[in-house]
């Protein structure tokens, strides 16, 4: 709040006033003074630092460990995968089928979700024609996810960022960063576009719609549920913001009209009119008082 100044005011000098700012969270601070200047330098420091920084250096970390939380897969050397797995793992020969995950060790699950993606491949390069073939396509993608999702957790080079990417499927390992970005427009940026207005309003409803359909696209958490629960909650601010947006809109249409800038139909509400909105509303009254007392 250290930017959001009302001005309006004046000094008092009648021969030349001097216009005032003053801090909308405290009157008692001049927006001109030199120690809130030094406030607001400090601010905008702080706004390098995480607003901008903490998004920026979540990308950069992710984008550094990108092969490693959403590893590719050769299909033409799936075999070869298998057979140093099994032998990280103590496991059986490639393509078994006949063991445990618990039986495999460490590597047990991953190793027979990436035999369930070589029997994928294998069964669709045997497809007689391209129509068979495109049936697979689809379950090999989710499939190549879930043995992603498996074997990056068993990497300990990035197991200090599991943070960031533990929630997300693979193929999203910059959601984190998106979702970050989402909420600072939703509340910090909110404050800077057009105050105590309706616009700021319709703002962030924009913001939630978009973010509505961002979630019902790409659906990027590993759980299903997740991904119902985060549509949801999408809904539900954008549910808030449209009874708020009413609310305001049904508070304005019943108050009385006003020549206040800031708050129309609020008379006298806006501290920026000052003494000169009570004076002038001193002086109606008195005007329209007199002739009763003199009759």
């Amino acid at each position: 709040m250290n930017f959001s100044c009302d001005a309006g005011f004046e000094d008092g000098a009648y021969d030349a006033p001097r216009p005032r700012r003053f801090l909308k969270a405290d009157y008692t601070i001049d927006c001109d003074s030199p120690e809130h200047r030094q406030y607001e330098s400090y601010a905008l420091l702080m706004l390098c630092v995480y607003p901008l920084g903490i998004p920026l250096l979540y990308f950069v970390l992710l984008y550094r460990s990108k092969a490693k939380v959403d590893p590719l897969f050769d299909e033409a050397d799936l075999e070869g995968d298998l057979a140093m797995m099994a032998g990280r793992t103590n496991g059986p020969p490639p393509m078994h089928r006949g063991n445990t995950a618990k039986q495999l060790g460490e590597f047990g699950g991953a190793y027979i979700k990436l035999t369930s993606l070589a029997a994928l491949v294998a069964s669709r390069n045997k497809a007689k024609d391209e129509a068979e073939a495109g049936a697979f396509y689809a379950s090999i993608s989710t499939m190549k996810q879930v043995v992603g999702a498996e074997l990056r957790h068993h990497d300990p080079s990035i197991a200090h960022l599991e943070f960031l990417w533990g929630a997300y499927e693979p193929r999203c390992w910059y959601w984190e960063v998106v979702e970050s970005v989402r909420r600072l427009m939703l509340t910090g940026m909110l404050v800077f576009c057009m105050p105590d207005s309706a616009t700021q309003i319709v703002i962030g409803i924009l913001i939630a719609i978009f973010s509505i359909f961002m979630y019902g696209k790409m659906g990027p958490y590993v759980r299903d549920q997740d991904d119902t629960l985060a549509g949801y909650a999408q809904y539900v601010e954008w549910g808030a913001l449209l009874l708020l947006l009413l609310l305001l809109l049904r508070t304005t249409a019943t108050l009385p009209p006003t020549n206040s800038p800031r708050f129309p139909g609020t008379p006298c509400s806006s501290p920026s009119s000052g003494a000169s909105c009570c004076s002038a509303t001193s002086a109606t009254t008195t005007a329209t008082a007199t002739p009763s007392l003199g009759s």
